[in-house]
């Protein structure tokens, strides 16, 4: 109830507040994940516009066309191993940050980053990793806003170095798409060229430095969210043998096998216990931890707790995701049947993709 409240009935009053921008304004600018008020409705009514079903069958499309060039890779690593008994190593985790940085540039920007079979990664994926990175440390630290605008300390002076690097790539990109657009030559299915379009359209012309914004949050939201959570399903498949069984064997029969094999966004989403297995490791393994948020006034939550004006309130939903009184005794089990022909779970109590207003797209 406490999270129903905060989230969604007194919505207005519990805002991100300033530090989201201060400690990832070099990434997310006045994005959505970044801002609240006004500006926030704005974002959010834009994206909720340009996230079509048209949007996600591309995306669907981009994604298979990648893990079909995944596992080209695979099997090219196999032909080279020198010995086929020992095998060799391959990073998981590292592969699948590669993937989905290529997935999210072509359908953010219409651009393919190659990184899966780059040795060394595209410039713009190891300055947007890197600038990531520093800015999230920002958290730890008490008083990195002085250091930031000081620039007293390496770090800072890198964060403005790497801005550079990521805003030199958004904006030529932007730039190309605004002139293919004023040209009247067809602009991709991409996201970028979608806002372009609509701009071009409509006579309510998108600011490049708010494009830029755009693009770098659904970059931020959709490539390090999905990495993580592939990286987990894989950790917990080598553990759950009888779970890989039922995967395989449900894709078999929904899917086919072979050359004939329909892997299509319509005929994927008919395969109901692969989708109980991705809920259930987004459920132990929520990319998104905690969501803090801030008081505008003084209020009381449903339980009794006093909430002064200008407190911070840490909403940990990987504590509620593995609550036994909400889940059962095996809440720390990876169970995906828990999930098999019941209803999609309430998005209070299962907050992966967070809650109310804010709810992802």
């Amino acid at each position: 109830e406490n999270v129903r409240y905060i989230l969604q009935t007194k919505f207005n009053n519990y805002v991100k507040g300033d530090m989201w921008k201060k400690v990832l304004g070099e990434i997310l600018g006045v994005g959505i994940f970044a801002v609240d008020g006004e500006r926030w409705h704005v974002h959010r009514k834009l994206m909720s516009n340009m996230f079509s079903r048209n949007l996600l069958r591309h995306s669907a499309d981009v994604t298979r066309k990648k893990l079909s060039e995944l596992v080209y890779v695979f099997n090219k690593r196999i032909d080279e191993s020198d010995d086929a008994e020992e095998g060799f190593d391959i990073d998981l985790q590292d592969v699948f940050f590669r993937m989905t940085i290529d997935i999210t540039t072509i359908i953010t920007f219409g651009i393919d980053l190659c990184s899966i079979q780059r040795d060394q990664q595209h410039h713009f994926a190891l300055a947007f990793d890197e600038l990531s990175f520093l800015c999230q440390k920002r958290f730890l630290d008490p008083f990195f806003h002085v250091k930031k605008v000081l620039r007293l300390t390496r770090n800072e002076r890198r964060i403005r170095v790497l801005k550079e690097v990521v805003d030199e790539f958004a904006y030529d990109v932007i730039a190309r798409k605004r002139r293919l657009s004023s040209h009247g030559s067809p602009l991709g299915p991409d996201l970028l060229s979608r806002f372009v379009e609509h701009g071009r359209q409509t006579n309510e012309e998108i600011s490049d430095s708010e494009l830029r914004d755009v693009v770098m949050n659904v970059i931020l939201a959709g490539r390090d969210t999905t990495a993580c959570a592939l990286s987990w399903l894989f950790f917990e498949l080598t553990r759950k043998k009888d779970v890989v069984e039922k995967i395989i064997e449900e894709v078999e029969l929904v899917c086919g096998v072979g050359e004939n094999a329909d892997y299509s966004y319509d005929t994927m989403g008919k395969l109901k216990y692969c989708h109980c297995v991705a809920l259930e490791t987004l459920r132990l393994h929520p990319p998104v931890t905690n969501d803090p948020r801030y008081a505008v006034n003084r209020d009381t939550l449903p339980d009794g707790s006093k909430v002064p004006a200008g407190a911070g309130i840490d909403l940990c939903f990987y504590s509620i995701l593995r609550k036994e009184d909400v889940w059962g005794l095996d809440a720390l089990e990876f169970k995906p049947e828990r999930f098999l022909d019941e209803k999609e779970p309430s998005p209070f109590k299962y907050p992966v993709f967070h809650a109310g207003p804010r709810m992802c797209l």
